[in-house]
């Protein structure tokens, strides 16, 4: 038997099916010769396609090696003030430690104020 192979491995029964390109091969009529040519058609290509998927792999690897990072935007610093609520918030759930340390600083930075103002 006689069938024409196209180059995307498709397989005709006639040269005018396959068109211009397609490559001829006899096969025996039987079914083991059947099955041999259709594994070998298949392993052809199956190793076409990993060859173009690894040369596509391999392009897109070294391309993403060689192109620099985007450059990330500058970090902005916007100062976050607390609202009069949210210092009453914490002062009311402070634990004793806490509650020490903000009066202690209360107390310093009402005698800069002092001390200013006695200027």
């Amino acid at each position: 038997m006689r069938v024409y192979i196209t180059p995307p491995f498709a397989v005709c029964a006639t040269q005018a099916e396959a068109g211009p390109g397609a490559i001829r091969r006899d096969i025996d009529d039987n079914k083991a010769a059947l099955i041999a040519f259709m594994n070998a058609l298949a392993e052809e290509a199956r190793s076409q396609t990993a060859a173009q998927l690894g040369n596509e792999f391999e392009a897109e690897r070294s391309r993403a090696m060689l192109t620099p990072p985007p450059p990330q935007p500058a970090p902005t610093a916007a100062a976050i003030e607390p609202s009069l609520t949210d210092v009453e918030a914490f002062i009311q759930a402070a634990d004793h430690r806490q509650l020490t340390s903000i009066t202690e600083n209360a107390i310093l930075r009402m005698r800069e104020l002092c001390r200013e103002v006695g200027r």
